[in-house]
Order: C-alpha cells, then sequence, then structure tokens
C-alpha cells in the first residue's frame, strides 16, 4: 500500500493524517484489493480498485496495516487574573501549529474537573511544638463533565468562557462555584467521512491542562 492509499484510508475515518503503514498478516474475508487513491479523495469508495469481494488473487500475506495521527487538541490560557470571576474564567486557545483540513468536521469539546480537597495523615510542623503542625491536603479531581461543545475552529485563535451558565450543543456549561477548584481540559472530536465506515467519533484529547481557583 502506497502514502497516498494511506492518506484517504486515514482521512475517511476522521484522522488527519498517517503515522505509519506496515504489513500485518490478519484473518477472515478480505474485502478489498488493488486500491489506487491518488491522496485527495475523501474515502476509498472513491478510489480505483478491482471491485469488492474480487479478492481471489490475494492472501492475507498481502494484508496491510495503517496508524493515523490525532489531530492536535488547541493548547490554551488565561490571559491575566482579570479573565477569572466569582463563577466564570475565560480561556483563550491559541492557534493551531499544523492547520486541520477543513474537510474534516472536528468540534471543541471543554470538559471541567472539580477538585476536592482532602486532609492527608501526614502533618507539616515547623518545629517540635504540636501547636505549630498543620494538616497536610490534597486534591483529588474525580467529578467530571462536558461544559460545551462548539465548532471547532483550529486555524484561528478563539477564546471561551467556561461557567457563563448557557447550553452548547445540550450541554449546560454550569458556573462555577467560588473557592473550588477546578481543571479544565480542551480536546478536539473529529467525525469519520461517509463511506464503507460508518461514522464515529475520535475523541481526541489535549494534553494541556488549568487548575483554577474561582474568586
Amino acid at each position: 500500500m502506497d502514502m497516498n492509499n494511506s492518506k484517504v484510508i486515514c482521512r475517511m475515518l476522521g484522522y488527519v493524517g498517517v503515522s505509519q503503514v506496515f504489513t500485518i498478516p490478519g484473518n477472515g474475508t478480505i474485502w478489498l484489493s488493488d486500491l489506487e487513491c491518488g491522496g485527495a479523495e475523501d474515502s476509498i469508495v472513491d478510489c480505483r480498485h478491482s471491485g469488492w469481494w474480487k479478492t481471489s488473487n490475494c492472501t492475507h500475506d498481502q494484508d496491510v496495516a495503517v496508524t493515523c495521527n490525532l489531530a492536535d487538541a488547541p493548547h490554551f490560557q488565561i490571559s491575566s487574573s482579570n479573565d477569572i470571576t466569582d463563577s466564570a474564567v475565560i480561556i483563550n486557545l491559541a492557534k493551531a501549529a499544523k492547520p486541520l483540513d477543513e474537510r474534516l468536521k472536528s468540534t471543541y469539546q471543554f470538559v471541567v474537573e472539580k477538585g476536592l480537597e482532602i486532609p492527608s495523615p501526614t502533618t507539616s510542623c515547623t518545629n517540635a511544638s504540636v501547636e505549630t503542625c498543620s494538616t497536610i491536603t490534597k486534591t483529588v479531581f474525580n467529578d467530571s463533565y462536558i461544559a460545551a461543545e462548539l465548532p471547532a475552529s483550529p486555524n484561528d485563535a478563539s477564546s471561551f468562557t467556561i461557567g457563563d451558565s448557557l447550553y452548547y450543543h445540550d450541554y449546560h456549561n454550569i458556573p462555577l462555584e467560588p473557592g473550588c477548584v477546578y481543571r479544565v481540559h480542551v480536546r478536539i472530536v473529529t467525525i469519520a467521512m461517509d463511506g464503507v465506515i460508518s461514522n464515529r467519533e475520535n475523541y481526541q484529547l489535549s494534553l494541556m491542562f488549568i487548575s483554577i481557583i474561582c474568586k
């Protein structure tokens, strides 16, 4: 399989590019052979091939696998303390380093985790006096929700307000609670093209996060 075929397969499944192509023997029905794509097609349905199930000249020793690249989730930041209020915070999304294929349907999902401070059995003391000892606490994030889902614009910088109390694609962007610690993730969701494979969502999680303590 050449790189043009691989590009179309990854695009059809909702991925942004090819990471690796390798041969790996499989089993079961061989669906397609002699695939010839130009590299710009949306799906292998649009490419030349010998016909579905017309694979009598094929063996599983010729099976090929493709590893596809994930889209880059946007990096983001809080520009200043003025962007934080009692119940909301404005995050600014950075322009994508690598432009996303405009043919891919994609959305941003804003995921919020609420933290709970749990006292630790360990104490910190400044001297031998018990009166000067204090309990160490740690924050555990175990309460998460999707605050919003919006059409992605990875090729343009933009901003979004976490906690504005509005609804976005049936997700409630609930106000933040003062004094609580929050962690925010932004992930990009790319959706497969129409074709042999039915549409499905590829959740690609950003590795960036911000801890927020509302005023």
